[in-house]
């Protein structure tokens, strides 16, 4: 009888794999504490009940020059409001518009 392969938890695996990063990934991370000032911010949860910011943001995940897209979808008013929120989110000392 073949022996179940045991699944590696997956901050084991996040471990093993920032150990291939090189300098440049690594500067492109976000620090968990941004992601949890992101998590709690009540106005980005309500824009992100709107199913055109949600196409938008999908989109730019999709693509592979996401800055191109960012830069195109910066001209719309929803997503500038989306990325002032997450500004305000992270830093909310700092005056952004």
């Amino acid at each position: 009888m073949p022996q179940e392969k045991k699944l590696e938890p997956a901050k084991t695996l996040m471990d093993k794999h920032n150990g291939f990063q090189s300098e440049e990934e690594h500067d492109d991370r976000i620090p968990q504490e941004c992601l949890d000032k992101l998590a709690e911010s009540s106005d980005l949860k309500t824009l992100l009940h709107n199913k055109h910011l949600q196409r938008l943001l999908l989109e730019v995940d999709r693509v592979k020059d996401k800055a191109a897209m960012v830069e195109r979808f910066m001209q719309e008013p929803l997503f500038v409001e989306f990325a002032d929120a997450c500004l305000a989110a992270v830093a909310p000392e700092e005056k952004h518009t």
